[in-house]
C-alpha cells in the first residue's frame, strides 16, 4: 500500500473550503473560462458536427452549459458559456479547491508547517496581514489551477455529454491517468487530481489532493485523499474500471450532490511556488564550541516563531546531530500567532570528525507516525543546519634530538611538542607546567621547552590548548615522573639494544621513546651482531634488575666485556661493531 509523508491532518488545512467570490473575482474566473473554451473547441467540433442543426435551449431543456454547446458556432456562443457559468457562481458560495489542493501541496514540497486556521471554520479573511496573506495565496493558487487545468476540465465534460461513448473514452482516460498517479506515489510524491461527475456545471467538479493508494485482488483501486471538503479526514475513493464506464465509491457521497457520480478522473499540471510562511527559525541553530573533543557537551540553541495564520500545529523542535541522542522537547504544543518558543541544550559525539547537526521539528500523526518538517530562516542570518568537529585529544610528543633520547631526566631542560595535524592552519597555543616545572621557552608555540624538577621521582603535568580562528578548541595533557641519570642512560641503552635486534627498517612511535623511522643498521649487519645484542640485552636486564651498576669495556681484541657486579660475559662478535653509529652510541 505505497503511500507518501503526506497526511490530511499534518498537511493539510483545518478548515473547509467554502468561500465566496466577489465581482473582481468573477472577473478574473470569466476571464480565465474564455480562454480555456478556446482551447476546447477542437475537442468539441467533431461532436457539434454530427448535430442535426441547431437546437434551442427550451428543446434541449438542459442547465445553462447545454444550450451553447450544440449551437450553431461554438466561437459565437462563448460569451454564452462564460454568463451561464457566472451566473450560477453569483451570490454563491462555492470553493476554492483547487487553490486549497495546489496549496498543501506547495507546503508538503517544502515540508514547512502549515498554517492550518483553528477549525473548519476557520477560513482566512482580509482582517489581518497574516490572514490576509494566506487568503490571497489561496486565491492565486486557485488561478493557477484553473488556468493550468480548465480546459481539461470542459474537455472532459464535453466527452461525457456529446459523444455517445463518453462514458467508456472517459473510463479508459482515467485509468491511463490513474497509473501515472501511482507512479508519482510509488515515488514518494503527492498528486493533485481533478474529479468530473455529471453535472453540467464545471464547478461542481472538484480538485483534490491524492497522497496513496491501495490496489485490491477484484481490480480494483482505492486513492487516499486530502479532500479540502473534509479537513483533518482521510478521504478515499475507490475506483472500479470493470464497467461500461467508471464506477467510483467515495467516503463523501459526492454522487448525490450537484455533482452527480463520477465519471473522470486526471491528474492536474501543477508546478510547486513557495506559500507564505509558517512558523520560522527566528534563532539559530548555534552550536558552539565549533570544535571540541570526543564525549565533550556541545551546546546548542533554537528558536522558533509563529509569523503566520492564527495557531500553529501541535509540534516539537527537535536539535539532532548525526550519531548520538538529540536535544527534542519532551511535548508537541502548539505556538500562538505572533509567540515564540525556544530549546537548548547539549549534544555529544564519541567518534572525531566532521558532525553535521540540523534543527527541526517533529508532528504526530493520527496513525502514530511521526512526522518531521523544516523551519525556513527568517532572516539572512538564521541557519537551520550547523556542523562541529569532533577532535581527539591532544597529543603531547618528547621532541627529542635523536632516536633514544630520554626526556625525563631529572634536572634536564627538553622540548615537548602538541600534534595538531587535524586542526588547521593559523592556530595559537598555550602552555602550562605543573608546580616545580618552568616553561623556560614560548609558551605560546606549538614546541616548548621545559626545565624539569631536580628531584628524582617528581610528578610533572604539562598541558595544552590549541585554539582555532573561529574560537574551536582542543586540549591535552601528559604527565610522567622524573628518573635519575643514571635510569636514564640504562633506558637509553635499553632502547638503542632495541634498534639493534628490530628488523630495519621499522616505525614505532618517537614518544616512546623508539625509532623515528631512520635506519639505523644496515641490514645485512643486524645477523652479525644479533646474537652479541642479545647477550648484551640480557645483561642489561639483569643489571636493571638488580639495582648494579652496567660498566661497558672495550677491548683491543675486539672483544666486549659488559660487568654486572661480578657477572662478566665476552661478547666477540664476527665483525667491528663499531661501525655502525648505534653501537658506537652504547660504547661511548
Amino acid at each position: 500500500m505505497p503511500r507518501t509523508s503526506f497526511r490530511s491532518e499534518i498537511d493539510g488545512f483545518a478548515f473547509t473550503n467554502s468561500w465566496q467570490f466577489d465581482k473582481q473575482e468573477l472577473a478574473t474566473i470569466e476571464q480565465i473560462l474564455s480562454d480555456a473554451i478556446g482551447v476546447v473547441e477542437v475537442v468539441l467540433a467533431p461532436l457539434i458536427a454530427v448535430a442535426e442543426g441547431p437546437v434551442f435551449a427550451a428543446e434541449l431543456a438542459v442547465p445553462f452549459i447545454g444550450p451553447w454547446l450544440v449551437a450553431k458556432t461554438i466561437e459565437a456562443e462563448n460569451n454564452a458559456i462564460i454568463n451561464g457559468i457566472l451566473n450560477a457562481l453569483d451570490g454563491k458560495t462555492y470553493g476554492r479547491c483547487g487553490g486549497m489542493a495546489f496549496a498543501a501541496c506547495d507546503y508538503w514540497h517544502k515540508q514547512w508547517i502549515v498554517p492550518r486556521g483553528n477549525g473548519m471554520s476557520d477560513q482566512p479573511t482580509n482582517a489581518t496581514p497574516q490572514s490576509e496573506a494566506l487568503r490571497d495565496y489561496i486565491w492565486n493558487r486557485l488561478l493557477d489551477s484553473l488556468k493550468a487545468n480548465a480546459g481539461k476540465f470542459l474537455e472532459y465534460m464535453a466527452i461525457l455529454h456529446f459523444d455517445s461513448s463518453g462514458g467508456s473514452t472517459l473510463r479508459d482516460k482515467t485509468k491511463a491517468e490513474v497509473a501515472n498517479l501511482k507512479a508519482a506515489i510509488n515515488a514518494r510524491r503527492p498528486v493533485t487530481i481533478g474529479l468530473v461527475g455529471t453535472t453540467w456545471n464545471p464547478f461542481d467538479n472538484h480538485q483534490v489532493l491524492a497522497y496513496g493508494y491501495e490496489d485490491h485482488p477484484n481490480g480494483t483501486t482505492t486513492l487516499f485523499i486530502y479532500d479540502n471538503n473534509a479537513p483533518d479526514t482521510e478521504s478515499t475513493t475507490t475506483l472500479d474500471f470493470s464497467g461500461s464506464e467508471l464506477k467510483a465509491v467515495e467516503s463523501i457521497d459526492y454522487a448525490s450532490t450537484s455533482r452527480g457520480p463520477l465519471r473522470g478522473l486526471f491528474c492536474t499540471a501543477y508546478t510547486p511556488m513557495t506559500p507564505p510562511r509558517a512558523v520560522v527559525l527566528r534563532q539559530g541553530l548555534t552550536v558552539s564550541p565549533a570544535v571540541t573533543g570526543e564525549g565533550d557537551p556541545v551546546k546548542v540553541h533554537m528558536m522558533a516563531a509563529n509569523v503566520g495564520y492564527h495557531d500553529s500545529p501541535a509540534f516539537s523542535m527537535v536539535i539532532a546531530g548525526d550519531a548520538g541522542p538529540p536535544v527534542q522537547e519532551a511535548a508537541m504544543t502548539s505556538i500562538p500567532e505572533g509567540g515564540t518558543r525556544s530549546l537548548d541544550g547539549t549534544l555529544s559525539f564519541a567518534n572525531p570528525g566532521n558532525h553535521k547537526i540540523g534543527a527541526v521539528v517533529s508532528l504526530k500523526a493520527k496513525d502514530g507516525t511521526t512526522l518531521v518538517r523544516f523551519l525556513p530562516p527568517e532572516g539572512s542570518t538564521q541557519n537551520p543546519s550547523g556542523q562541529v568537529d569532533i577532535v581527539i585529544d591532544r597529543l603531547i610528543d618528547f621532541d627529542a634530538d635523536f632516536v633514544c633520547e630520554v626526556g625525563n631526566t631529572a634536572g634536564g631542560t627538553v622540548d615537548f611538542k602538541v600534534r595538531v595535524d587535524d586542526m588547521g592552519p593559523n592556530l595559537t597555543y598555550q602552555w602550562m607546567a605543573s608546580s616545580g616545572t618552568t616553561i623556560v621557552g614560548d609558551s605560546k608555540s606549538q614546541v616548548v621547552q621545559v626545565k624539569l624538577p631536580a628531584q628524582v621521582g617528581a610528578t610533572v603535568t604539562l598541558t595544552v590548548t590549541v585554539t582555532r580562528p573561529d574560537g574551536g578548541h582542543s586540549g591535552g595533557s601528559c604527565t610522567f615522573k622524573t628518573v635519575s641519570q643514571m635510569a636514564a642512560g640504562l633506558q637509553q641503552v635499553m632502547c638503542e639494544i632495541s634498534q639493534i635486534i628490530t628488523k630495519a627498517p621499522f616505525q614505532i612511535d618517537p614518544s616512546d621513546p623508539a625509532p623515528d623511522g631512520s635506519r639505523v643498521i644496515d641490514p645485512g649487519e643486524i645477523l652479525t651482531v644479533a646474537n652479541a645484542a642479545a647477550k648484551l640485552a640480557e645483561t642489561a636486564n639483569a643489571a636493571a634488575r638488580l639495582g648494579q651498576p652496567l660498566q661497558l669495556s672495550r677491548i683491543p681484541a675486539a672483544q666486549l666485556t659488559v660487568a654486572v657486579g661480578k657477572v662478566a660475559v665476552d661478547v666477540a662478535p664476527s665483525t667491528p661493531i663499531l661501525k655502525t653509529p648505534v653501537i658506537a652510541n652504547v660504547l661511548r
